[in-house]
């Protein structure tokens, strides 16, 4: 996941920036689905470098949706 758009973008901005597309991921009017900003809190755990084996899809997924669930991609691209 390291070489993403989202990750490309992120890496651009700063702390404040982030914590304030936090509100608005967690927001229930603009998101209705709690994974999305599950996978935000996870992804911003590796803030600044995100280089870390904590972006990689399967450490993702199993945090997500539990380390007994194979991995899925359509599922992380289209449910998370």
């Amino acid at each position: 996941m390291q070489k993403t758009k989202l990750l490309t973008i992120l890496k651009t901005f700063q702390w404040k920036e982030l914590k304030g597309l936090e509100k608005y991921i967690q927001s229930p009017y603009f998101n209705q689905n709690t994974k999305v900003s599950q996978l935000y809190t996870l992804i911003i755990a590796a803030y600044p470098a995100f280089d870390d084996k904590m972006i990689d899809r399967q450490y993702l997924h199993q945090q997500l949706y539990g380390e007994n669930q194979a991995y899925d991609d359509v599922k992380m691209r289209k449910n998370a």
